[in-house]
């Protein structure tokens, strides 16, 4: 499936925005396609979580990317309001919400109540020098808990897109050097 580029709004600001907004540019991720790499992640986050779902989303101050999704099209994900994936951004750790219906930061969230209609989510921050620049989020119709493997997974996912772009950066640099 291919990602979509699509506006962020106020919901994805964050306390360090200029931090954010540099690393996604710097790592020459934004405005590019899906990639084997990345696609191939989402699937595993899937399957580790016994998810229906699975989404990276890179964030910088202004825009969010979708470099890989799994399990439905990338234009059903286009409001940015009460975002789970900004909120996972936003946290240290792996977010759960076992319910959003019953989590006040989601209910009627228009993405995960509507057309999806996606009860459960997880998600781990893709940091970049101590910035969070993306997620790794999975997504269930069912409510439910997932098991501290499945979770451990998923941060352990979360790491290696992060190895994966930093991998990125220095072949931009090596690229950049040589011309």
């Amino acid at each position: 499936m291919s990602a979509n580029l699509r506006p962020a709004d106020a919901a994805a600001a964050s306390d360090e925005p200029r931090e954010r907004s540099a690393a996604p540019r710097a790592l020459a991720v934004l405005d590019t396609p899906s990639a084997l790499g990345f696609d191939a992640l989402a699937r595993l986050a899937a399957h580790a979580c016994m998810a229906q779902v699975a989404v990276i989303e890179l964030l910088d101050g202004e825009r969010a990317w979708f470099k890989a999704v799994h399990g439905i099209e990338a234009s059903a994900l286009h409001e940015r309001r009460s975002s789970f994936c900004c909120a996972t951004a936003l946290s240290e750790q792996v977010l759960e919400v076992a319910d959003t219906q019953l989590d006040p930061r989601f209910a009627g969230n228009p993405v995960l109540d509507g057309a999806l209609r996606m009860r459960y989510g997880a998600g781990a921050a893709i940091r970049f020098e101590g910035a969070a620049i993306g997620t790794l989020c999975v997504f269930n119709p069912v409510p439910h808990r997932g098991s501290p493997a499945s979770l451990r997974a998923l941060e352990d996912l979360a790491a290696v897109a992060t190895a994966m772009l930093r991998a990125r950066i220095e072949a931009y640099q090596l690229y950049c050097e040589s011309r």
